[in-house]
């Protein structure tokens, strides 16, 4: 939140929105990173890497054939608990200020509108928040699921 409360309030609005998610994807790839070498640390000395090994597979065959379909699990799971992050974060950011810019509709802008006492009155005005639990939740029965 402090670096890009630190950057200008005047960017157009497709810069505004392209340095939130660089900010987002900058600052959350650190979490994710780790969760990979771990698994690949642990895949390390699996007995059919090294038959792989022996046989004389090549470092290219083996990372694409044996190695990322073990990852893919970690991946889906790391996909589904990181899109509902990026959600809520850009809600945040949004929602304080700091988000996309005025033409462009995200979530913060949409939960910045319900401080106002005539989306609270009237009878659609909780509706941005309802669908953003809505998606968030269907998110998670995604990463229920496997």
């Amino acid at each position: 939140m402090l670096l890009r409360a630190a950057l200008p309030l005047n960017l157009s609005a497709t810069a505004c929105a392209g340095v939130t998610l660089l900010l987002l994807a900058v600052l959350g790839w650190p979490v994710y990173v780790r969760g990979v070498c771990a698994r690949l640390a642990a895949m390390r000395d699996a007995e059919w890497l090294m038959y792989a090994r022996i046989s004389g597979v090549s470092t290219a065959r083996m990372a694409m054939r044996y190695i990322v379909p073990h990852l893919r699990p970690l991946y889906l799971a790391q996909f589904l608990v990181c899109v509902p992050a990026c959600i809520l974060g850009e809600a945040d950011l949004g929602a304080i200020g700091f988000g996309m810019g005025d033409p462009l509709v995200s979530w913060g802008t949409l939960l910045k509108d319900l401080g106002t006492a005539a989306a609270v009155t009237s009878p659609g005005g909780y509706l941005p928040m309802g669908l953003l639990l809505a998606v968030l939740l269907c998110f998670e029965v995604l990463s229920l699921e496997d």
